[in-house]
């Protein structure tokens, strides 16, 4: 006993919940439910204090935790992305609404950390009751406030600030936000309708009043439907679809012929969309084939787009309150107004298929099908649960609710509902289910049900109601009443522990006294009745090994009684109201949960309440110790339920709930500090229960919700014991001292041991076997369909091979005859270049004759220049020193407003470049928005063709399914003749007996006559199917004709367009140069910025000296205020004089003080030098802004030319696939080079004139001529890397020694040597030049040849250059490196 207490102090217990049943739908807010679809798809509903997120394929729960100051959720959504919820929380004491942004996405111990609350202030309601958050990127969030005001507020949750808002005053229920526009806004309610921009801060109707929409009238819901339309409803059934503020269809009522119902909530999709009642009615209207139109009370004609399908109704008859359907709409979920929640698999409603809208309006089996709601947990609790008890030996709980009058039971081991029963005034007890009984809607409000208790087996329910008392068998599908009590309006039912007795708590008929009758729980003979209570009893528990029977009551009094004899101990404390009762076996003692009422001393009529647990302690033996009773004063801390807990390691605890739906865990040993507090319920705490194993505690509310937690245990170093489940636990079985004595009680494989009737049984076993001899028949039908089938595969395989053969050898003909092409093209290439090499030489030679003669000319006028530029020098020289002493006084003057002016003019640059910053970041957002668009547009098309898939492969499931039901038809009628002919046959013998041979003949002509009959008709069914195929097999020529005509229309539309890609190519080059200028304006702004931070440095260096003098400044008026201080508040007044004489020693004569002298002309010219600097500064901030805004629209447009570039070429590539055009292109470019290839040799030529030779005037003129219109036209990149006789390279290396043999210089009668120097160095400058142009237009030139032949081998085109290629490289090096050599 010492170790366990021992344990006890050093461990602590620690509460997860792991599973909840129930919701918050009843609260009846939009948005209520949401499907989220990641690896798996989860529901997400509001439970209690959390939202739950409940896996659809699998039992598990997962549990986002709300705020800890949580009083009640008002509404919520969650983003079109599933990534984002928004939860609109109405906190305790506050009266400012708050919504809460939770990421999705995050891990749950990270999402409460990264949550984002916003509040606003201004406002006179304390909610939201209505959110939707923007499409595109959900970064926008509409929220509505409650009454009075009505207040639209627009947010921005990036920046988690309001951009508009806007006081409706009108009741409004639904708020939206376009797909299309994330600044157009649709807002519904009562006698309002609107759709609203954002925009200025504020939200601007769009049109006073909708064309043909009556403004008086209650509109329920509305959703947004093919991006711009807006689907509305109201209370009568009506819908209206708006579009461009008018009422393009009108629907008088959607549920077609049902009356009285309103539209409750809607949802749109693809198709069309969906709509639910008040009472459970369900409508489908989707797109029709035809459109329809039809006339309204004005006589104006409306267009019909959306058609109605089919309508149904859940059998429970709630209100639906909110739906959601997936991203491949194949499943709707649905939240009800009594907290259910179902999920519908749209395939069941609307048909995969592309038939006629009509068929299937006629079609009475697809209208007739019954539509199944697959409910979760098979629904749950719409009041408050009153009762809770716990099975001993199964994992089973039992909850019950005297508001709602049903009783349900649980599987905790296995999360489910085993089986729900709704009673009603009048039922005998052997009603199954949880559908009404229509033939009592007058007394179905009332609630007949009062308790509820659950036998230790499991087997066995007692069930309290008004009229009586009645035992119920727990079979498999219901609950079955085998014995009644004449006991009315029992509050408490409790069996013993060893499930041999049951005592039963009820009021005595015309008293207020309370009673408590014993009976034996196998025969129910009755043994005994308790008197002692005055008022109602509020809890019954039985002691350990039935030792004692305890209650408790709201008359103050706690009741001991003993089995034996049933004698009474008394606890009696009249002012006293108790809830709860537990037994705390460690310290022996009762501890019950309630209040007292104490008389105010200053005022005798008032009654203060004091909340209290009281502590009991119980004489056995005529042993006691201690206390006998303690009270502990709770303060403000209302506990309504107490539960005592032994862990599974023997860890004992108490577990508190709270008026405000907290759960509290205490030491075993009462304290009022709790280890731990645990927001869980919106509500009360009603009832508190364990599991006998310890693993888990079970909790229920006013909030209609059970929790399940887990129980583990905390030690004092942070290490968590937690309950082992199987093979693991049963291990530690045998350690009794660490493991729950009833550890082993609870055997969880007994959940799926039911009782079952034997009829129930019978049935089910003729059952199998006539489905198993069904299923042999099918099997043989199916194997002889299958051989059928893989004949025809076969000779259609055949066919095909067949074809595909013919066809490759008319392709592999075809590459023969375009191969043969292209190496006569490449041929004819190869011929060309050589001529173009020539004539390029010959123009090198011309030139340098040329630029010979030049020099000379232009030698004689540079020397005349030179000297009158001597004289003007002297002039300028003179001029200069006279400027230089007028000057010198003025540029200091302007250094010093120079320096002045570059700090303002800084600050404004600084300015600047942060802005310049923020746009940039702005524009880069921009582009990934446009970026994530065009995935998921690109998204959208892949699954539109994968939908166009899947509808294809329906339709063909569909027609095999006909085909098939047609042969199924055909064997039953040929069975069912065969039995017919079997009666025939044994009458016949009968028949034979009395009248032998003369009945035999006529027998056998009848049935030789019969025979004839069914083959004629046979016959007739085979050639009706046959001329069925024969139309079939025409119209399948006919579509053959018609998609044959179709691909000779799309082979012609990708032949190539020449001209197309020849201006396509001039725009690319064009381009090109436009972004070399841009490139070069932009290196020029960039050494700019260089130059002005290296300023920015200086002047900050500048001001971190100044800063530092500053500090030290300060320091020193820091130490004269500190002496200062001390001379005032510790020394006498005599000594003062004393002190201020060293403080003037200290401080004032080690400093040179120098007074500032106020001069008033100084002070003006500097106000007016501020003055002109800051009209300066606001002048280039000006600038500045412009050319911001200049630079932004240069650089979209640049964008969206280069966007409209890539567009293009996109689609030439997709155009140039086939083999054809690539052939086709290949021609056209090698006449372009053909052309350009010229041009470069006659450049060549020009290159070489300069250089060395001498040519007649005429001939200069000419080649003047050749060089303008070869400098305007560009150079062919192939002619560098083709040389094949090595000509090129020989004159090339020649150039230098032809430069120094011929031409000669004529030097004039001025000639200096020393003045031709720098003439001689101006010249090579200029050579070197050109030159170097050259070099770049080589490079240029060899990178686009390499660019080119990259392209071709990506195609699988051959080099036709190859060998050309290969011969150059006997070379050593391309022409550009020979230049720059040369150079």
């Amino acid at each position: 006993m010492d170790d366990k207490k021992r344990r006890n102090e050093d461990r602590r217990l620690k509460l997860d919940v792991i599973q909840s049943y129930g919701s918050l739908c009843s609260a009846k807010f939009k948005d209520s439910i949401s499907i989220i679809e990641d690896e798996q798809r989860r529901l997400l509903y509001p439970v209690g204090k959390f939202i739950a997120q409940k896996f659809i394929d699998k039992p598990d729960t997962q549990f986002i935790r709300l705020s800890d100051n949580l009083e009640i959720v008002s509404c919520m959504t969650v983003a079109p992305n599933k990534r984002t919820l928004a939860v609109a929380e109405k906190m305790k004491n506050e009266t400012v609404p708050q919504l809460v942004i939770y990421n999705l996405k995050a891990h749950p111990s990270k999402m409460e950390a990264e949550k984002k609350p916003y509040k606003y202030l201004d406002t006179k309601s304390s909610t939201f009751i209505s959110m939707a958050f923007s499409h595109t990127d959900s970064r926008f969030l509409l929220c509505l406030t409650g009454p009075p005001d009505y207040l639209l507020i627009f947010v921005d949750l990036i920046r988690m600030k309001h951009l508009a808002l806007s006081a409706i005053g009108q009741e409004l229920t639904r708020v939206s936000i376009s797909p299309k526009d994330n600044h157009m806004v649709a807002v519904s309610g009562k006698n309002y309708f609107k759709i609203l921009r954002v925009q200025e801060n504020s939200f601007i109707s769009l049109t006073d009043q909708i064309k043909r929409l009556a403004p008086i009238q209650t509109f329920t819901d509305h959703a947004w439907f093919e991006e711009n339309k807006v689907i509305l409803a109201n209370d009568k059934a009506e819908i209206f679809i708006i579009h461009d503020n008018d009422v393009r269809q009108y629907i008088n009522n959607a549920f077609t012929d049902i009356r009285g119902p309103g539209v409750s909530s809607l949802i749109a999709f693809s198709k069309g969309f969906l709509v639910g009642s008040d009472s459970g009615h369900f409508a489908l209207w989707i797109r029709g084939d035809d459109h329809d139109k039809q006339k309204t009370e004005d006589g104006i004609e409306v267009v019909m787009d959306l058609q109605f399908l089919k309508k149904w109704r859940c059998e429970r008859k709630s209100q639906v309150v909110s739906m959601d359907i997936t991203k491949q709409e194949d499943l709707v979920a649905v939240a009800f107004s009594n907290n259910d929640i179902c999920t519908i698999e749209m395939g069941q409603v609307l048909p995969n298929s592309t038939e006629v809208l009509e068929s299937y309006k006629n079609n009475e089996k697809f209208l007739k099908r019954e539509v199944k709601f697959d409910f979760l947990f098979n629904g749950f609790h719409n009041a408050p649960i009153t009762h809770l008890d716990v099975c001993l030996q199964r994992p089973l709980i039992v909850t019950a609710s005297k508001y709602d009058s049903t009783i349900r039971i649980w599987n905790y081991a296995y999360p489910r509902c085993e089986l729900a029963r709704k009673f009603y005034l009048g039922d005998d007890g052997n009603q199954q289910g949880l559908g009404t009984k229509e033939n009592q809607s007058t007394t179905q409000d009332i609630s007949p049900l009062c308790s509820v208790g659950f036998h230790p087996t499991g087997y066995y329910l007692a069930a309290g109601f008004q009229d009586k008392l009645r035992i119920f068998h727990v079979l498999h599908s219901e609950l079955r009443a085998y014995k009644e009590m004449a006991v009315k309006c029992c509050t408490q039912v409790k069996f013993s522990q060893g499930g041999h007795m049951l005592a039963v708590a009820y009021p005595r008929a015309k008293s207020n006294h309370y009673y408590i009758n014993i009976y034996d729980a196998y025969t129910m003979e009755f043994m005994h009745t308790l008197k002692g209570h005055s008022n109602q009893i509020t809890d019954l528990i039985w002691g350990i090994k039935d030792t004692f029977l305890a209650s408790c009551g709201l008359d103050g009094s706690i009741f001991e009684w003993n089995p034996n004899d049933w004698s009474r101990k008394d606890y009696v404390y009249n002012t006293n109201k108790y809830t709860s009762l537990i037994y705390d076996p460690p310290i022996g003692m009762l501890i019950a949960a309630g209040t007292e009422s104490i008389k105010d001393k200053t005022e005798q009529d008032k009654i203060d309440t004091k909340y209290i647990v009281r502590e009991q302690r119980i004489v056995q033996n005529g042993i006691s110790t201690g206390k006998d009773h303690h009270f502990h004063d709770l303060g403000q801390q209302k506990l309504t339920q107490l539960a005592y807990i032994q862990s599974l390691y023997n860890q004992f605890g108490i577990i508190g709930g709270t008026e405000n739906g907290q759960i509290k865990i205490y030491s075993y040993i009462f304290n009022q500090m709790a280890f731990e507090t645990m927001p869980v319920h919106q509500g009360e705490i009603t009832r508190i229960k364990c599991s006998p194993d310890g693993r888990y505690v079970f909790s229920t509310g006013t909030d209609g919700v059970l929790f399940i937690y887990q129980v583990s245990e905390i030690s004092n170093d942070g290490q968590i014991y937690a309950s082992k489940t199987g093979a693991e636990a049963k291990e530690q079985m045998d350690d009794i001292d660490k493991i729950n004595p009833k550890a082993g009680v609870v055997d969880e494989n007994l959940a799926d041991v039911l009782l079952v009737s034997r009829n129930e049984i019978e049935t089910y076993i003729a059952e199998m076997k006539k489905l198993h001899n069904d299923l042999q028949d099918l099997d043989q039908k199916t194997d002889f369909k299958v051989q059928e089938e893989k004949r025809k595969v076969e000779k259609e395989k055949l066919e095909i091979e067949k074809q595909m053969n013919n066809e490759i050898a008319a392709w592999a003909a075809r590459y023969d005859q375009l191969k043969a092409q292209k190496s006569a093209a490449e041929k004819e290439s190869a011929n060309l270049f050589k001529n173009v090499e020539n004539n390029h030489l010959k123009a090198v030679e011309e030139l340098e004759n040329l630029y010979e003669r030049k020099l000379a000319f232009e030698n004689e006028k540079y020397l005349q220049l030179e000297q009158d530029l001597m004289e003007e020098r002297r002039r300028n020289q003179a001029q200069a020193k006279e400027f230089e002493s007028k000057h010198t006084s003025y540029i200091e003057e302007l250094k010093e407003k120079f320096y002045k002016n570059f700090q303002i003019t800084a600050k404004a640059l600084e300015n600047n470049q942060n802005q310049a910053d923020q746009l940039k970041a702005t524009y880069e957002e921009i582009l990934a928005q446009q970026e994530e668009d065009h995935e998921f547009e690109i998204k959208d098309l892949n699954d539109r063709q994968k939908k166009e898939i899947d509808r294809l492969k329906c339709l063909l499931a569909e027609k095999d399914s006909k085909f098939k039901q047609e042969q199924k038809l055909v064997q039953e009628l040929r069975l069912e003749n065969e039995k017919l002919d079997k009666r025939l046959q044994e009458k016949e013998q009968a028949y034979q007996l009395l009248e032998k041979n003369l009945k035999e003949a006529e027998t056998k002509i009848d049935v030789q006559c019969k025979d004839l009959e069914d083959k004629d008709d046979q016959l007739k069914k085979k050639d009706k199917k046959i001329s069925e195929y024969k139309d079939k097999i025409n119209v399948l020529q006919k579509s053959k004709h018609v998609l044959s005509f179709r691909t000779t229309e799309m082979k012609k539309s990708l032949e190539p367009k020449e001209a197309q890609i020849e201006k396509l190519k001039e725009e690319l080059f064009r381009l090109e140069s436009e972004f070399a200028k841009q490139l070069k304006i932009n290196s020029e702004l960039n050494s700019k910025i260089n130059e002005e931070t290296s300023k920015t440095n200086a002047l900050t260096h500048d001001l971190n000296l100044q800063i530092q003098t500053t500090k030290k400044k300060e320091n020193i008026i820091q130490n004269i205020t500190r002496d200062i201080h001390n001379c005032v508040h510790y020394i006498d007044d005599k000594e003062w004089k004393k002190e201020m004489t060293k403080l003037y020693q200290r401080y004032v004569l080690q400093q040179e003080i120098k007074q500032s002298s106020n001069d008033p002309r100084s002070i003006e010219e500097m106000n007016r030098h501020i003055n002109h600097l800051e009209k300066s500064a606001i002048q280039i901030n000006s600038s500045t802004e412009k050319m911001m805004v200049r630079r932004e629209k240069e650089i979209y447009k640049r964008t969206s030319e280069n966007q409209q570039l890539i567009h293009e070429l996109n689609e030439i590539r997709k155009q140039c696939k086939d083999y054809e055009t690539e052939k086709s292109n290949l021609k056209i470019e090698n006449d372009k080079y053909k052309k350009e290839n010229e041009k470069f040799k006659q450049e060549i030529k020009v290159l070489q004139t300069k250089l060395g030779k001498n040519i007649g005037e005429q001939n200069v003129e000419m080649m003047n001529e050749d060089v303008m219109q070869q400098s305007q036209q560009p150079i062919l990149p192939q002619a560098l890397n083709i040389n094949k006789q090595g000509s090129a390279q020989a004159r090339l290396q020649s150039l230098p020694q032809k430069n120094n043999k011929m031409g000669k210089i004529l030097r004039g009668p001025n000639f200096d040597k020393q003045k031709l120097q720098p003439f001689e160095f101006q010249k090579n400058v200029e050579l070197q030049n050109q030159l170097q142009i050259a070099l770049n237009q080589l490079q240029a030139n060899e990178s686009m040849i390499k660019n080119f032949r990259k392209i071709l081998k990506e195609k699988g085109i051959e080099d036709p250059y190859a060998d050309a290629e290969q011969e150059h490289s006997q070379f050593g090096r391309p022409l550009s490196s020979i230049f720059g050599s040369r150079v």
